[in-house]
């Protein structure tokens, strides 16, 4: 916030409001938690070589960690003639791809994939993803390693992932369908998206007899 955005009618002693922000200081933001000592040592170390080649290549070391692709009409004619900075343009909808968690057979793991799939091999397939990518070659793979370790321990997605991963290992898997069915009976405009009203999901199970439905 600015100065010229405070609330008008103040007597002058009076420290500043703010009203469209925090609704007069009603709203409180908690702190941001400290990052993980390894990480914040890559932003903030300047001085040593770990820390100068992640902050050259942050972008390649932030894409190969990434969980979705990003999908979209990207027009890539605009930075071919020159001349000015680089420029990102979308066309249409912006969109994130998830897909299989599984790569198909014969083909080399990406995104969500490197987190479940041969994890046994998962900082080379990382290096190996954005090799091809302008600055790959200077990746460090004792950073990736880094990054990996500290992901592993603090994200909790990423644990999440841990957890799918071990039980694909112990081959407990079995191919599923699931289908959304839009409910007729629902109030309000049609085409407005609302969020969940209910922690409960009920689904049904084919081929298998059991009473528990939820």
């Amino acid at each position: 916030m600015w100065s010229a955005e405070r609330l008008k009618g103040l007597k002058k002693n009076l420290v500043a409001q703010f009203d469209i922000c925090c609704c007069k200081g009603k709203i409180i933001v908690p702190l941001l938690k400290r990052p993980p000592k390894e990480l914040e040592q890559l932003f903030f170390n300047k001085d040593s070589s770990h820390s100068k080649n992640f902050l050259r290549n942050i972008h390649l070391y932030n894409n190969m960690f990434s969980f979705t692709s990003m999908g979209g009409r990207i027009d890539h004619s605009i930075n071919s003639k020159g001349g000015g900075p680089y420029s990102f343009v979308l066309s249409g909808q912006n969109h994130h791809l998830i897909g299989s968690l599984l790569p198909p057979q014969g083909n080399p793991p990406v995104y969500a994939q490197l987190y479940i799939y041969d994890t046994e091999n998962e900082v080379s397939n990382r290096i190996s993803m954005m090799s091809s990518h302008v600055g790959g070659e200077h990746l460090d793979q004792s950073i990736v390693e880094m990054l990996k370790e500290c992901l592993d321990k603090h994200n909790c997605v990423v644990k999440h992932y841990s957890n799918a991963a071990e039980i694909i290992k112990q081959n407990v898997i079995s191919d599923v369908s699931i289908r959304l069915i839009r409910s007729s009976n629902v109030t309000g405009q049609s085409k407005q998206y609302n969020m969940p009203t209910t922690s409960e999901l009920a689904y049904l199970r084919k081929g298998h007899h059991c009473q528990m439905t939820k």
